[in-house]
């Protein structure tokens, strides 16, 4: 899996025979008019669907069938990206989720119940890494990769079935502060295929993020100027 599936797949769309679904790739590209919500990862999932099936009869023997799936969807989407990523309303909430995050950068970790010194070590470092990469990847498989790599590396901190999990992922990600947050999980809802968005695998750590983001967005920086273990 990962990057080689996409290099993979680069090679082979470079292959003469691959051109027709190149052609196709870029047309549907070129015509595709987000309607927004669920209807436009429909309509991306069964062009890609077909361009797999289509190219699964030229797939060299031997290459890893999943390589096709991983690298189609890469493609695809980076074509994709300008129309159906970080536009329109989901561009204003990432602003108002922004100005939120800035307004609560003086949080630390007794503010919202987390003892600071689970917010420290490799563990940490990793998650927040992943974290703050999350917008420079295309495909929505890669972001919610990093979403569920980054809880991954929390879950070695709290439980995630601890009630506290959320509020690690939140001061987490207060502190990583990915770029076009928003945009990143809406596109993620939108374009994941729906049997990841619901696999406990992927889609528990990805439902966990957007709770974090809302209890992010709804912490009202008056009430937390100081430290809940005491008053004044």
């Amino acid at each position: 899996g990962g990057q080689a599936g996409g290099d993979l797949c680069g090679s082979f769309l470079s292959l003469a025979e691959a051109e027709p679904l190149v052609r196709r790739a870029l047309g549907f590209a070129e015509s595709f008019e987000p309607a927004g919500g669920s209807a436009d990862g429909e309509a991306v999932r069964a062009l890609l669907a077909s361009l797999e099936e289509e190219a699964a009869a030229l797939w060299p023997a031997g290459w890893p069938a999943a390589a096709l799936h991983e690298g189609l969807e890469r493609y695809v989407m980076g074509l994709l990206l300008p129309k159906v990523f970080a536009t329109g309303a989901d561009a204003v909430e990432d602003k108002v989720l922004s100005a939120q995050l800035d307004t609560l950068a003086f949080i630390g970790g007794a503010h919202v119940g987390i003892d600071e010194s689970q917010a420290v070590g490799p563990d940490w470092e990793a998650a927040l890494g992943e974290l703050g990469g999350i917008n420079s990847l295309a495909a929505p498989a890669d972001k919610m990769g990093a979403v569920v790599r980054a809880c991954a590396r929390l879950s070695a901190l709290v439980a995630p079935s601890d009630g506290s999990f959320v509020r690690l992922l939140a001061l987490a990600i207060l502190r990583a502060r990915p770029a076009r947050l928003h945009s990143n999980l809406e596109y993620v809802a939108r374009f994941v295929d729906p049997h990841q968005l619901w696999s406990p695998e992927a889609g528990e750590p990805f439902t966990i993020a957007r709770a974090a983001v809302q209890y992010l967005a709804h912490l009202d920086p008056a009430a937390l100027s100081t430290p809940s273990h005491g008053r004044g």
